[in-house]
């Protein structure tokens, strides 16, 4: 069903049905496997069994975390992340569960929604600020 999700999400990008920015973002290989999903109006997010994030959409906010702030068409790796079990997508902004607990996150960050005690967006991931042990996420459309 999550995977079905991922499928209809991907084709409305295509074809130009989110009016707003859309960012795609999952863990692993560009070959889409079982996917766990997070979607917002704007977003989808999901995982799959392997420890490296990708993403892509649009980027105005660097929510993409290739430390650019360009809209991607295909699939770009997240900067220096490795070791993820979970990603989630807001609307402008994106997160990644570590391995070890810890919780990484980019994009806009004008009310402080990165979590890392800024209100500068981040096109790169920054660790969330007093946060360890952390089993799930999950983004909103701050």
């Amino acid at each position: 069903m999550q995977a079905r999700k991922l499928a209809l999400a991907m084709l409305a990008l295509l074809l130009g049905l989110f009016p707003i920015s859309t960012v795609y973002a999952y863990a692993g290989d560009v070959s889409p496997p079982t996917l766990q999903s997070s979607v917002s109006p704007s977003t989808l997010a999901g995982s799959i069994p392997s420890d490296v994030p990708w993403a892509w959409g649009l980027n105005d906010y660097g929510q993409l975390g290739d430390g650019t702030n360009t809209n991607q068409k295909i699939p770009v790796l997240v900067s220096n992340l490795s070791g993820i079990t979970a990603v989630a997508g807001g609307r402008w902004h994106s997160l990644a569960l570590r391995s070890d607990g810890t919780v990484w996150a980019w994009g806009r960050n004008d009310f402080g929604q990165l979590g890392d005690g800024t209100n500068t967006n981040q096109n790169t991931p920054v660790q969330v600020s007093n946060l360890s042990g952390v089993v799930a996420i999950a983004a909103g459309l701050g």
